[in-house]
């Protein structure tokens, strides 16, 4: 059997179609999964360890999310395992986009180190489970069984991170040292409006409510605008759908 690893984006969506019959012919029902990992060694590692109680058949490997994306099409996997820090295409972007395909996969993010803002995005990007890389074997099958049942699976660390940011109110949750004023420039940015008309809703210059900006994104150590809204939310201001101008 030809067992060999290339480099490209189209042969690592395929690498594995010459073993994949016959071995879901011994296990029909074992679980189809695709493995995302920008590492071969960890893609190999991860395929072997999954397979080994035979619950699990990886029908693919893929370097990227480009190669994910092809894979999927050609090989309908129920589960799709993807790290959270792809090379090439983002693993952000990647999830999205899996997730607006025909009867799209269960996702589940591996990660080393989680934080607040990339799990929420993943959630709301329609991610079902986080699971540590150094994770056992047996717990990534527990988490390939919950998520293809219809459930999720969240490590202990996804968990808090999800409970600890919910519905804080914000007198509590100003651990960015954010002034009244700039928890409410804050929460405007969130709900969609411009520097203009910050400014104008609070009869400020905008080099004014610039200067805030700035700040805010200092004390939150926030890259962007998702970042704001993420913070915003963490923070218990109120969601930008229910508010009106």
């Amino acid at each position: 059997m030809k067992n060999s690893t290339t480099q490209t984006s189209s042969d690592l969506a395929q690498d594995l179609t010459a073993p994949m019959n016959d071995a879901l012919e011994k296990a029909p029902h074992a679980t189809k999964v695709l493995i995302i990992e920008s590492h071969t060694m960890v893609r190999q590692g991860m395929k072997a360890c999954l397979e080994e109680n035979g619950k699990c058949k990886v029908v693919a490997l893929a370097g990227d999310g480009y190669a994910g994306l092809l894979a999927i099409r050609n090989h309908s996997p129920q589960v799709v395992i993807v790290n959270s820090k792809l090379n090439g295409m983002d693993t952000l972007e990647a999830v999205r986009r899996i997730k607006s395909l025909d009867n799209a996969p269960k996702i589940i993010v591996s990660y080393m180190n989680a934080d607040h803002h990339s799990v929420h995005d993943f959630v709301a990007a329609g991610v079902q489970g986080f699971i540590g890389e150094n994770s056992d074997p047996s717990e990534f099958c527990t988490a390939i069984d919950a998520v293809n049942a219809g459930g999720n699976y969240f490590t202990q660390t996804i968990s808090t991170i999800l409970f600890s940011t919910r519905k804080k109110p914000i007198q509590t949750a100003n651990v960015f040292d954010l002034t009244q004023r700039e928890l409410e420039i804050l929460n405007l940015i969130a709900d969609g409006m411009s520097n203009k008309e910050i400014a104008r809703h609070f009869e400020l210059s905008v080099r004014t409510v610039e200067t805030h900006r700035l700040n805010i994104r200092r004390k939150t150590d926030a890259s962007n605008l998702r970042d704001l809204i993420q913070i915003a939310r963490d923070l218990g201001l109120p969601d930008s759908s229910s508010n009106t101008h």
